[in-house]
């Protein structure tokens, strides 16, 4: 699959990387701030 499309794939692994990052930072100013 990432051979028949490396763009798609690429721009989906970006924004689960993306989403991921987001939520792990939001979960850790949460614990910090309770």
């Amino acid at each position: 699959m990432s051979v028949v499309m490396p763009h798609i794939t690429s721009r989906y692994f970006f924004t689960w990387s993306a989403m991921a990052v987001s939520s792990a930072v939001i979960l850790s100013l949460v614990s910090l701030g309770n």
